[in-house]
């Protein structure tokens, strides 16, 4: 008895080894220990080796289904076996018994070759790149001890330019666009130090604000 069960867990796993268009599955130990007629398999060595699953098993017909494959054994009238739905012909015998259905083990590679490839596993969905965020430096012109021009009513320029400049930032900034003053009040700065500071924020765009003044 123990020598009969090491010789059936031999050929559980050299049906295992063998290639298919699917994976091996793994045969159930009961259905392995069932006696083949000789030069025959059972449908559940013939699943195991094709990398398909049985589905349904009995006198009148088999059914193995895997991934992308679908394979039907019919005994009689006259061995038929269909793949995928149609008909595939091999040489030798199809015996059915009250467990289980046998069939020649040359049959293998004959329904292999009509087996549909797996199908290759889903790629997930890549998240589309969002665009580049653009940088714009805008710059209110003079400032501080330099007023710019000087209106007749006395306004002076620095003073106008600057509300002007953080109304274009608040609506640059409402479009994702990522915006940096020079300045945000009544200072003077040099004019390389507001080119300094465009290079150092990797500007795309430098804007710089001015006004005439209207001298009457």
């Amino acid at each position: 008895m123990m020598a009969k069960r090491f010789v059936t867990a031999a050929v559980t796993v050299l049906a295992g080894l063998s290639g298919g268009c699917n994976p091996p599955q793994a045969i159930n130990p009961a259905h392995a220990q069932l006696a083949s007629p000789p030069r025959t398999i059972s449908v559940y060595q013939l699943a195991g080796r094709l990398g398909l699953q049985v589905v349904r098993n009995g006198r009148t017909f088999a059914l193995l289904r895997g991934p992308a494959n679908t394979v039907t054994i019919y005994p009689e009238p006259g061995p038929t076996v269909y793949v995928n739905g149609r008909r595939v012909s091999f040489a030798g015998p199809v015996r059915a018994t009250d467990s289980t259905i046998f069939l020649s083990a040359s049959a293998v590679d004959m329904i292999r070759r009509s087996l549909r490839p797996k199908p290759p596993p889903a790629v997930a969905p890549v998240a589309p790149t969002p665009p580049p965020r653009h940088v714009v430096v805008i710059d209110a012109g003079h400032g501080g001890r330099d007023p710019g021009a000087i209106a007749t009513t006395g306004m002076f320029e620095k003073d106008v330019v600057l509300p002007i400049a953080q109304k274009v930032r608040q609506m640059l900034a409402a479009d994702n666009v990522r915006v940096v003053m020079t300045r945000g009040d009544d200072r003077f700065i040099e004019l390389n130090d507001r080119a300094a500071i465009a290079n150092r924020a990797r500007a795309d765009l430098f804007v710089s604000i001015h006004a005439n003044a209207d001298i009457g």
